[in-house]
């Protein structure tokens, strides 16, 4: 509609009188464009939600954790969450150099996966992540009440939730 001529429409130059009454093709299409990608940015932002909260209760789990690596080194509980860090740039090469050229020939497609396929994947992982936290959030915190509040869980007990949340931060990204 935005694009059908009416009397009026035009200034005695050629150009339109309103440009929010009367636009071209190809401003409909972009908008539309803009339109279909709003799903997509939707998702992603359910997804990186829940990847905040999960760092933000790592850290706090770690604060009743041992987190002692052995001896004479004791982590830092807000150094956790780079544990996630650490697996999405290791997991970056393996993505590249390995599952690229197996999605490759499986689809045809240059890059392996598309892109909104790559995001899937990472929307996937997002939720096994949360529930593998969950698990362990549980685990933890019966340990810590029945040994007075400090569990004698090894920090590293986080590593599995934080691993799958640097992978499906990589898919994300």
């Amino acid at each position: 509609k935005g694009a059908i001529l009416r009397d009026g429409d035009i200034n005695d130059d050629g150009s339109a009188r309103n440009s929010w009454e009367l636009c071209s093709i190809q401003q409909i299409e972009e908008v539309k464009c803009l339109i279909r990608i709003v799903p997509i940015c939707i998702s992603g932002i359910v997804c990186f939600v829940a990847l905040v909260q999960q760092y933000s209760s790592a850290s706090f789990q770690a604060l009743t954790m041992d987190c002692n690596l052995g001896t004479h080194f004791e982590i830092p509980a807000g150094s956790v969450i780079s544990i996630s860090f650490i697996a999405l740039t290791a997991f970056l090469p393996i993505y590249d150099r390995i599952l690229v050229p197996i999605a490759r020939r499986f689809t045809g497609v240059e890059s392996g996966i598309t892109l909104l396929q790559r995001q899937g994947i990472g929307l996937v992982i997002s939720p096994i992540s949360t529930v593998v936290a969950g698990l362990v959030e549980h685990k933890r915190r019966n340990s810590a009440l029945s040994n007075g509040g400090k569990s004698p869980m090894s920090v590293f007990w986080l590593a599995p939730q934080l691993i799958l949340m640097g992978i499906a931060d990589a898919f994300n990204a």
